[in-house]
């Protein structure tokens, strides 16, 4: 028996991952997997935001241990977020494993991991465990509660999560860097840059006003860009990076 087939693995997919091609081609997607894969697996479709982040809990409770988040960037965080119960892990022997087929494939640049189904299966199938860092972010959320989100890739907050909420609200047609960069150039202008208060580490507090604040984990986001050139996802550090009070030119 493979390290692969002794895993009861699922396969947590985002029809809309990719501007919903993943959902409108995903007989296609399944057979070139299954060919990679060579092992069986069951497949749940995710039908809302958030939803890949309950399945993931579920599955897991019964007894999945490998669980595979087939989507953008969105979806892998959905996924990861899956995997605690009130900020526990449900099973700390489970395992995660990413096909990023979406409009942001950031977190598997990193990671140096292919972008097709096939290519993403095989290399699955080697069977390689990698033990990462992950972060948490704790915030207030637009209804005025306060909230936390695991993170595996990049938090940040200013201009870059604006940027964000232009591009979820939009079409994703041409693709995660024209997708980003058009968020980007219809953001920047209208954007006011915020006063900031921050601590890192024990380092005393600074306050600042900043147009984005990244913690980086990985070292792109944004469909492409590359804050974190030096970034490690198992060092047990984050890569902060800031860029002040600028303007738009």
């Amino acid at each position: 028996m493979s390290r692969l087939s002794a895993h009861k693995t699922v396969l947590i997919v985002n029809p809309k991952s990719a501007n919903a091609t993943v959902g409108r081609n995903w007989i296609k997607i399944d057979q070139e997997i299954r060919r990679g894969l060579k092992t069986e697996y069951d497949v749940r479709f995710t039908e809302r935001q958030g939803h890949a982040t309950s399945i993931a809990q579920e599955l897991i409770k019964d007894g999945y241990d490998l669980v595979v988040a087939v989507g953008g960037d969105g979806t892998i965080n959905e996924v990861v977020n899956g995997f605690f119960d009130k900020e526990k892990p449900i099973n700390p022997s489970a395992t995660l494993a990413v096909m990023s087929i979406g409009t942001g494939t950031d977190f598997v640049k990193t990671l140096e991991f292919p972008t097709t189904p096939f290519e993403c299966a095989e290399r699955l199938r080697s069977g390689k465990v990698w033990a990462v860092d992950l972060g948490k972010c704790t915030f207030t959320g637009l209804d005025g509660q306060q909230r936390s989100r695991f993170f595996i890739n990049i938090a940040d907050f200013g201009s870059g999560g604006a940027v964000v909420d232009k591009v979820n609200r939009t079409t994703k047609a041409f693709g995660g860097q024209t997708s980003f960069l058009w968020g980007i150039l219809t953001t920047l202008p209208t954007y006011k840059n915020k006063l900031t208060k921050y601590q890192i580490d024990d380092n005393p507090e600074q306050e600042e006003v900043l147009n984005t604040f990244v913690v980086a984990n990985g070292r792109y986001y944004g469909g492409g860009l590359k804050p974190a050139p030096d970034a490690q996802l198992d060092d047990g550090l984050f890569d902060i990076v800031s860029i002040g009070d600028v303007g738009l030119p």
